[in-house]
């Protein structure tokens, strides 16, 4: 299955910190892509399982 990738850009930090708590609840990660730019990427439940 392809990874599932959201690309968002933010005016502000809260916006931003908002949106990661948010996204990472619902089963993302994420990593910054630019100065206000956020990729969030679908986590592989599967793959986290064999992390731990």
């Amino acid at each position: 299955m392809p990874e599932e990738k959201i690309i968002r850009t933010y005016a502000t930090v809260a916006e931003e910190n908002r949106d990661i708590n948010k996204m990472y609840e619902q089963g993302y990660k994420w990593q910054a892509v630019s100065l206000g730019t956020i990729e969030f990427t679908k986590m592989d439940v599967e793959t986290e399982k064999k992390a731990t």
